[in-house]
């Protein structure tokens, strides 16, 4: 089986915010959704207590949402507006000044938040002149924001609010304690509404429940949510290699709490929100706990079209739930697919049916999602970091393909991506699309996967046996692309081990594992299965070097491994068993050298064994 990819971090661990990115630093060290949060917060629009509730702000112009969102392939625009720590009062007037510091292009005000009441479900907009502006508030009123978008962003401005406005309780991420919030929740008693604003996230709801949750621990409460579009842009291979590969410009993702009685949540341009009853789900500490809709919700606006047709609009959106499903940790046995019991219930009587009378269509959502699950079970993140990327490398529009181009792309894709010959797997599954589509794929001349994918779940996926006679890449989760590599061809006693890029199929990185009566791993290089890794000199100190030898069947050959039940492996030497395989100061750098350590949880600890026959 092909190991999963980069199991995620658990989530206290993924929240520190990293205030600045630099070109020359190598991001690869880092923890990968960590990064993303580094990625998409480089130079954005500062919302610090410098600039938010200040009488005079300064905007800079970013590029329009809609052709953000045509780039990334997703459905909905994101939220493309910033607030201003102000607040328009019913039937107020306002006073505001707008000046131009560069640029023709003049931003547009909004009044109001996306959602928030049913007595008007979109925002007042006023669209400023240079000058003063006068605006007549609604019988509403609401939280004041600022739009400041073009298809060609070139313009910087300076907006000053002279009359007319209040203030509104503001939570900043790793800024504000919850003294000052409750203080600020006394202090603007007639605003109804107030904002807690993270580096991915924009939380608006009302003042009643922030007096009521004033004590939780907020800071964790923002900090999930952003873990949450981090996740997502990790999933997305927002890595920033290349113009097309960066975060959105639009950073945050509006969470609203909302009055509409038929609403539980949802999401759609510019937001997501949540009734009165869900909110808690959204706004506490159950965000990371038992936040599945709001995961799923903010799912829908990352959610990539070129591999969503029909019926997979309920379905598609979970492969990004299933996601931050484990960047917050949850234990494998508490997650969602499992406590449904959806195999058992859902999986196994669908495959109980003939073949030629199962249809994919039919399965339902939870069913649909599960075919997702078992490729990420098999080929881990890396499979839909490189499908989010390659839709994103499509020559065609989302929003010009039509249901069968898309069933197309997807299983097309899917079999190059994986580097099977996946027609077995969607035939098992009654994917009764177009027969040109599995024409096209014969023609990929790919080999037959190695196991019945059909059969993975969570249990048997994280199990994590390895194959005696199994040829593996061993790659590192520190960035999951570089490989333990034998430093030569032609290895001799003494050869260094050390990290490397994948080669694509050179011997020197390719291991033939086997297994011993012990049950451990002695693992030969296919570059001559006579030498072995080796731990020099069968020293058991902290710091040794891994090096090739001799095959001698000594205890510094043998490796045990211990699965994480994540698809990552840690490998302890026989001859050293506390310590463990470690990559050198975690650097992913070419020539690294590999070492034994004493254990200390962090990925240049684990490896993906990744199986190739």
């Amino acid at each position: 089986m092909k190991s999963k990819s980069f199991a995620l971090m658990s989530g206290w661990l993924l929240l520190a915010f990293f205030l600045s990115c630099s070109k020359k630093e190598n991001l690869k060290s880092l923890n990968p959704i960590a990064t993303a949060e580094k990625l998409a917060t480089t130079n954005p629009m500062a919302i610090t207590s410098a600039q938010i509730g200040q009488n005079t702000q300064n905007f800079t112009e970013i590029v329009d949402a809609n052709t953000e969102r045509k780039r990334l392939q997703v459905g909905y625009p994101m939220t493309d507006h910033e607030p201003t720590g102000f607040y328009a009062l019913p039937n107020s007037t306002l006073t505001v000044n707008l000046e131009l510091t560069q640029g023709n292009n003049r931003p547009t005000l909004l009044i109001g938040t996306y959602s928030r009441t049913t007595q008007r479900w979109n925002p007042q907009e006023f669209h400023l002149a240079v000058g003063n502006n006068t605006i007549n508030v609604d019988n509403v009123g609401g939280i004041i924001w600022v739009r400041y978008t073009n298809s060609n962003p070139t313009s910087k401005a300076k907006i000053t609010f002279t009359n007319g406005h209040v203030k509104h309780a503001v939570f900043l991420r790793d800024e504000t304690n919850n003294t000052d919030w409750y203080n600020q929740l006394q202090t603007y008693q007639n605003v109804p509404e107030v904002l807690m604003v993270g580096a991915r996230s924009l939380m608006v709801f009302t003042r009643d429940r922030a007096l009521n949750t004033y004590n939780q621990d907020n800071n964790l409460v923002v900090s999930n949510g952003d873990l949450i579009s981090n996740t997502y842009d990790y999933i997305h291979g927002l890595d920033g290699s290349i113009p097309l590969h960066t975060p959105s410009a639009h950073k945050r993702v509006l969470f609203v709490e909302s009055d509409l009685n038929d609403l539980w949540m949802s999401a759609v341009n510019y937001r997501t929100a949540y009734h009165v009853n869900a909110a808690q789900y959204a706004f506490t500490p159950l965000i990371a706990l038992e936040g599945w809709g709001p995961w799923h919700e903010i799912g829908h606006m990352f959610q990539q079209q070129t591999w969503k047709w029909g019926s997979m609009g309920e379905t598609t959106v979970n492969v990004y739930t299933l996601a931050a499903e484990r960047a917050m940790n949850i234990p494998v046995n508490q997650r969602r697919l499992i406590v449904d019991n959806v195999y058992n219930n859902v999986i196994l009587p669908f495959f109980a049916v003939n073949e030629s009378s199962r249809n994919f269509e039919n399965v339902g959502a939870f069913g649909q999602l599960y075919m997702f699950h078992q490729l990420w079970l098999a080929f881990g993140d890396d499979f839909f970091i490189q499908l989010h990327r390659q839709s994103r490398e499509h020559s065609v529009l989302a929003d010009n393909m039509n249901d069968v181009a898309r069933q197309r792309f997807f299983m097309v894709k899917a079999c190059t991506i994986s580097g099977y010959n996946l027609t077995a797997f969607f035939r098992k599954w009654g994917f009764k699309y177009d027969e040109s589509i599995y024409t096209e794929i014969a023609g990929l001349n790919l080999p037959n996967p190695p196991q019945d994918y059909t059969l993975l779940t969570d249990l048997n996926a994280a199990e994590g046996n390895i194959i005696d006679g199994g040829i593996y890449h061993i790659i590192t989760k520190l960035n999951n692309s570089s490989v333990v590599d034998c430093n030569s061809h032609y290895p001799v006693n003494g050869t260094a081990i050390t990290l490397w890029t994948n080669n694509g199929g050179g011997n020197n990185q390719k291991w033939l594992a086997r297994k011993t009566t012990d049950g451990s791993y002695i693992f030969k290089s296919m570059a001559d299965t006579s030498k072995v890794i080796d731990v020099e000199n069968g020293s058991s100190t902290a710091g040794t070097l891994i090096k090739m030898y001799s095959l001698h069947g000594g205890n510094n050959q043998k490796w045990s491994l211990a699965a994480d039940g994540k698809g990552s492996y840690t490998l302890s030497p026989r001859n050293a068993p506390t310590l463990i395989l470690d990559v050198n100061d975690m650097s992913t750098n070419n020539g690294t050298s590999l070492k034994i350590w004493n254990a200390n949880g962090s990925n240049a600890q684990k490896f993906r064994l990744n199986r190739l026959n």
